[in-house]
């Protein structure tokens, strides 16, 4: 180890990606219009839930990425006559922030790190929309 730079918990080391995330969940998001959501520390994994049965779910890292074309889709758990099981998406990936777009009824799960969440950029890109 160096003295110059000593081992501690940060979005390079990858012992912090190893370990199992500590669970975290919002439940019940009105996403009818922009919700971001803002995790405590950056995550591990992330699971977003459509539980709606007609309406498709736009996920993106921005703001403006969701009220634009940067984003992708949670397709909606079923149709109005036959409705289905929740639909969802899992993704390992890390960040501090996602926003949501569409459907009414969203419950989002993550893994978290014990990376702080002030050292993860922005992931909006340079043009602000990503």
């Amino acid at each position: 180890m160096s003295i110059k730079q000593p081992y501690s918990t940060s979005i390079r080391n990858v012992g912090s990606y190893q370990s199992s995330g500590r669970p975290w969940c919002q439940g019940n998001i009105n996403a009818s219009t922009v919700q971001q959501v803002d995790f405590p520390f950056v995550t591990r994994w992330i699971c977003i839930i459509n539980n709606h049965a007609t309406q498709d779910l736009k996920v993106g890292f921005s703001s403006a990425g969701v009220a634009g074309s940067n984003y992708f889709t949670v397709p909606a758990a079923g149709t109005t006559t036959t409705p289905g099981p929740a639909s969802s998406i899992r993704l390992e990936l890390k960040c501090a922030s996602i926003y949501l777009l569409g459907s009414g009824e969203v419950d989002v799960v993550a893994g978290l790190t014990n990376i702080p969440r002030d050292q993860m950029p922005s992931l909006a890109g340079a043009d602000g929309i990503g």
